[in-house]
């Protein structure tokens, strides 16, 4: 219940700061370095790996914009080096004060005493006040999604053997366009600002696969039985520093 009420209050702060804040910016551009995880949605017993990004972003009065670069990730579902051109379509808010993000935080704090004392007669526990208050401080929203072409490097032997069973990530094409959305939250301090990034990839291409072979000896022969099977979907949680000018 906690979780939800910190979640509650931190959509409500941002919509806020999106209507609270829309104007035109001097701060039109900037260069964000993002680091973090990517991990396989698909049933999968690969593992994702890290992954680093460094792009640039430029955008309109209306917060319109785009935001292009480069991503690498060290190693991808077992196989290594990958290399990525994100061309993103982009919007983001206004930006608020750190006074007007206080200001915000507090009233989140006071609507989570309001809302714990009219619907379960309880004061609030420290961490959904502290949550709350932290929500508020959040002041800047964007959302992103496009295309990523890329290329992956690396090479990966198949296993050989008579193993009863094998399992095994394989590359089926180098050359890859993922269709990816997500979102920025971020907080401002003078022209630098320090975001959390969740977001999600789905490979349009047919680049990793993963090879489950069993096989099943009986009366002096052997059934062999062998599924062949896409990864494409991917979730990735980065955090951000930019510097805007």
């Amino acid at each position: 219940i906690m979780n939800r009420i910190v979640l509650i209050l931190a959509v409500i702060s941002l919509t806020g700061s999106t209507a609270f804040a829309q104007k035109v910016h001097s701060d039109n551009q900037d260069i964000r370095f993002t680091a973090g995880v990517r991990v396989p949605i698909d049933n999968s017993n690969a593992d994702g790996g890290p992954v680093i990004s460094l792009t640039y972003g430029r955008f309109l009065g209306n917060g319109l914009g785009f935001r292009t670069g480069a991503q690498w990730m060290f190693r991808n579902y077992e196989i290594d080096q990958y290399l990525g051109i994100p061309l993103y379509l982009t919007w983001r808010s206004g930006k608020r004060t750190f006074k007007e993000g206080v200001r915000q935080g507090l009233e989140n704090a006071a609507w989570g005493v309001y809302h714990n004392k009219a619907y379960w007669n309880s004061d609030p526990d420290a961490r959904t006040l502290l949550g709350g208050f932290i929500s508020g401080l959040f002041n800047r929203i964007e959302f992103f999604g496009g295309l990523t072409p890329g290329y992956i490097f690396g090479r990966r032997e198949e296993p050989h053997g008579d193993s009863r069973e094998v399992d095994y990530m394989k590359i089926n094409h180098r050359f890859s366009l993922t269709a990816d959305a997500g979102l920025a939250v971020s907080f401002r301090i003078w022209r630098f600002e320090l975001s959390f990034i969740p977001s999600v990839h789905y490979f349009i291409t047919d680049n990793y696969r993963y090879v489950n072979i069993r096989r099943y000896p009986h009366d002096g022969s052997t059934d062999v039985y062998t599924s062949d099977e896409a990864q494409s979907w991917q979730f990735s949680a980065q955090a951000g520093l930019s510097y805007s000018f």
